[in-house]
């Protein structure tokens, strides 16, 4: 069947071969909010559900909240300390579901977030970015661009890549004819991604013990935010100063804006771990080191020391 026979047949059942029959994660009025899920159903009344894909990796873990944090403002800008703080920060970004939860100055929040934020949606996301098509068949030759592809999977386990944002019209006509496609893409900047995420941690941390740190780890993640938003996207950039053990890991659920809180975090064999959640779902290993003491659930903030026997600044 031609192109523009399949087109006519189309019109003429009035539906395509499949039609979208529930979407989670995505929609009108939340255009930042990428799809998470969705059910198609086909000309048959079959079924086939889409979700997230699963990582290599996962373990189980239990996860105890020790503490919730709630918005504050700092003297001065929490992540260079040297300026008054001028405009809302978004923490986690608002691409991945975060809240105005505190206020930086200019620079730390448009240029380290401008400079960095974009990676981390991208691998929240699980994207493919700046991808390209090429097929062995029909009239469009040479690569088209596709920009950047969520990757999803079926309940089947089956990958399945679904269009995010501008592409070319001949995208579609590739995608018609089928063939051998060749698919060429790029992966999210991994020291970007770390750079995003440390920047949320923490301010996470600084508004869970609303004091900012100044312990040996804090020091670290500034001069390496510092770094970030200093440097070009063009450039690559290096998080050197960073000598502790860290990690990052995105929890099954949804998104919890405005939700930041201190987790403990348990492995079965394992020694338990704080963590840092950012919107309920993404987790960040504690950034900043000290050493807690309690929680003061009247006040919403965590008792913390930098060390022994000192406190901070």
């Amino acid at each position: 069947m031609s192109r523009k026979q399949r087109r006519q047949s189309r019109r003429e059942s009035g539906r395509p071969p499949w039609t979208i029959d529930s979407v989670y994660g995505g929609g009108p009025g939340q255009t930042h909010i990428p799809l998470y899920s969705t059910r198609l159903v086909g000309p048959n009344g079959q079924a086939m559900s889409i979700g997230r894909m699963q990582r290599e990796g996962e373990v189980d873990c239990q996860i105890d909240t020790v503490a919730i944090a709630s918005r504050f403002d700092f003297a001065h800008c929490p992540l260079c300390l040297a300026v008054v703080p001028g405009t809302d920060e978004h923490v986690p970004p608002e691409n991945i579901g975060g809240t105005v939860m505190t206020r930086t100055c200019d620079d730390c929040n448009n240029k380290a977030g401008g400079r960095t934020e974009p990676e981390l949606e991208h691998w929240w996301n699980d994207t493919l970015v700046r991808a390209r098509l090429e097929s062995t068949l029909g009239p469009v030759r040479g690569p088209r661009v596709a920009g950047n592809l969520y990757r999803r999977q079926t309940s089947d386990g089956e990958p399945v890549f679904a269009l995010a944002g501008k592409h070319d019209s001949a995208v579609r006509d590739i995608l018609d004819h089928g063939g051998d496609i060749t698919l060429t893409f790029g992966l999210p900047d991994r020291a970007r991604v770390f750079a995003a995420a440390l920047k949320s941690a923490y301010l996470g941390a600084c508004l869970l013990a609303r004091r900012v740190p100044f312990t040996r780890e804090a020091e670290a993640v500034r001069a390496a935010l510092r770094a970030a938003r200093d440097t070009q996207k063009s450039e690559p950039l290096s998080l050197r100063g960073i000598d502790f053990d860290w990690w990052i890991a995105r929890r099954p659920g949804s998104i919890e804006a405005g939700r930041i809180g201190l987790e403990r975090v348990r492995v079965a064999g394992e020694e338990p771990q704080y963590a840092v959640s950012l919107g309920g779902a993404l987790l960040v290993s504690w950034p900043v080191g000290g050493y807690l003491v309690g929680s003061d659930r009247a006040s919403d903030r965590i008792l913390w020391i930098d060390s022994m026997g000192a406190n901070s600044r």
